[in-house]
């Protein structure tokens, strides 16, 4: 499966995704081989409400179809699998911080899938529309929706969380394999066929 993504994608921008790795937000190899990865601030301090979610959950029309504003969408792992259904065909699935000092080159990535016509959906797990928007305009992507990962009262809102709990839900393979270490996730590769990768820095 990882042979069939690294190929899609090319190895021009597996090298950008690799330096956007080594700028992110604090993720740390200790001398036991082990990884650290640390957000500061490490929560989302927007927690949602249930009519604003059902105000802004998630619009497969707009996915397929993106208007050139955009739009604030609250996403969960069951709107990927709407995505599979209605593409028939791969999905990346890109996790961010787009306040982060690796942002930037998030966005050098996403444009070079976008030039080669890849189906993929931009994911944030800090609530930051204004951001989001911002960088969206100014690399000129045709899905300027911002696709946020919520929080509410009844879940963790730290950041690790959100990752581990996205990514465990798409992919429970996933989690058996790798275990809490699912919060380096930063691509979730889904295939037409339900098959689930992930990439991790």
């Amino acid at each position: 499966m990882f042979y069939k993504f690294k190929k899609i994608i090319g190895v021009v921008i597996l090298q950008i995704l690799f330096l956007a790795l080594m700028i992110g937000c604090n993720t740390y190899k200790l001398s036991d081989n082990t990884k650290f990865r640390e957000y500061l601030p490490s929560e989302d301090k927007y927690i949602i409400s249930k009519s604003e979610f059902e105000n802004h959950k998630f619009d497969i029309e707009k996915f397929l179809k993106p208007d050139s504003i955009g739009s604030i969408q609250f996403i969960q792992p069951k709107d990927i699998n709407t995505i599979i259904d209605s593409l028939e065909s791969d999905l990346i699935v890109l996790l961010f911080h787009p306040e982060c000092s690796g942002a930037l080159m998030d966005m050098e990535l996403v444009k070079n899938i976008e030039r080669l016509k890849r189906p993929f959906i931009l994911v944030s797990f800090l609530y930051s529309p204004e951001r989001m928007s911002e960088l969206y305009s100014e690399y000129n992507l045709d899905n300027k929706n911002q696709y946020i990962i919520p929080s509410n009262k009844k879940e963790s809102n730290l950041f690790l969380d959100k990752i581990l709990n996205f990514t465990a839900e798409i992919c429970n393979d996933c989690y058996i394999k790798y275990k809490d270490d699912l919060i380096f996730t930063d691509i979730i590769y889904v295939s037409s066929d339900g098959e689930v990768d992930i990439f991790q820095s």
